[in-house]
């Protein structure tokens, strides 16, 4: 994937992946038995944790399939490499104004039922501190 083209999201714009994608066909389940899903995933895990947090979410989307990925969820996978391909220079900066009257500020968004395949809900949030999220 060192040559591929960049794209813009972590994840596909309104891609919804379901355990119902897992490989059915032969030709799938071979497919799939040779494609590096869990070790790409663990990979990213670390990836979202140490330096990229704009990933977390995707990747811990993915892994919701680890147990027996599909081609499509593989797909999902390759498309968030090509989003760190095209935001490998990005950094880290924080600054902010300590000064603000409001020093701490927290939003919260959810989205119930969103699991198609149980019915979890989603949720998550954000705490700026003096305007830098954290």
């Amino acid at each position: 994937m060192s040559d591929c083209k960049s794209v813009q999201t972590p994840l596909p714009p309104k891609l919804t992946l379901s355990h119902s994608m897992a490989p059915h066909s032969q030709e799938d389940k071979d497919f799939m038995s040779k494609v590096p899903y869990l070790s790409a995933v663990g990979s990213l895990q670390y990836l979202a944790i140490m330096t990229c947090p704009d990933i977390a979410h995707s990747v811990a989307y993915l892994a919701c399939f680890n147990t027996n990925p599909g081609p499509t969820h593989w797909n999902a996978l390759k498309h968030l490499f090509r989003y760190i391909k095209g935001t490998s220079n990005h950094k880290l900066t924080y600054h902010g104004d300590l000064a603000e009257s409001e020093p701490f500020i927290t939003y919260t968004n959810a989205s119930h039922g969103d699991c198609v395949d149980t019915g979890h809900s989603t949720a998550g949030f954000v705490t700026m501190m003096a305007g830098v999220g954290w």
